[in-house]
């Protein structure tokens, strides 16, 4: 099994569960890596990470600058695809 505490990719995550016959105890040694973390504060962390200001992501998000500030403050739940607009805006990839 892996080692808690390492940062894990989305597919390392996924095949791990897909894999583990005892869900909770995957969950339980992989809690660290799997930490619930506001939207908010996602996308704060990406934009330090990536040196990117919010106006620089909502525009190549192509989103709304009212509405794409509101996602960035937390006032606003956006949908799926929204959330998807804000990936290209980062530059995301799947892995």
């Amino acid at each position: 099994m892996d080692k808690p505490n390492k940062r894990f990719s989305t597919d390392e995550l996924t095949n791990g569960i897909l894999r583990t016959r005892d869900f909770k105890r995957y969950l339980n040694s992989h809690a660290e890596a799997l930490q619930e973390v506001s939207l908010r504060e996602y996308l704060e962390q990406l934009l330090r990470e990536k040196g990117l200001k919010r106006a620089e992501v909502i525009q190549r998000a192509n989103l709304d600058r009212v509405f794409g500030y509101q996602i960035f403050d937390g006032r606003k739940s956006p949908s799926r695809d929204k959330v998807l607009q804000l990936a290209i805006g980062f530059g995301l990839n799947y892995s």
